[in-house]
């Protein structure tokens, strides 16, 4: 029996775009992802366990940055997710606009969807996203 679903994705990354292949930018992205947590109740006879579950990952990847009209940035990437005992291929897309761009820092805003490939099922966290760039 699985109670308290908490589907509530959140998480953290990073990028560094360090080659232009024309329009586009490529380069790294590492972050660390709460996917989704529940609770798992089982009953033995009168005994009742409640074990609490977490789903997370680390990840780390490539990515490749479209600029588009209107100051919309577009994200694809491949990335690898390590979870405690398992180590899972994932695709990403990211949808970015940049507000109060300042030159070197700015505050970019989107959606972004992953696709994580699991043995038995595919992980698909939706995120709003907002943060600070900073061009280097």
């Amino acid at each position: 029996n699985v109670s308290n679903p908490r589907q509530t994705a959140y998480g953290v990354n990073a990028r560094l775009l360090l080659l232009r292949i024309g329009t586009a930018h490529a380069g790294f992205e590492l972050g660390a992802a709460q996917v989704m947590s529940y609770e798992q109740v089982t009953q033995v006879g009168s005994i009742i366990t409640r074990e609490k579950h977490s789903v997370s990952a680390n990840h780390l990847g490539l990515v490749l940055r479209f600029l588009g009209a209107a100051g919309l940035k577009y994200d694809v990437g491949f990335a690898f997710h390590y979870r405690s005992r398992s180590t899972l291929p994932g695709v990403h897309g990211a949808v970015t606009y940049h507000l109060m761009d300042g030159g070197r820092v700015s505050i970019p805003v989107g959606a972004r969807v992953d696709m994580i490939f699991d043995e038995n099922a595919v992980a698909m966290p939706m995120v709003f996203k907002t943060g600070i760039a900073l061009k280097l």
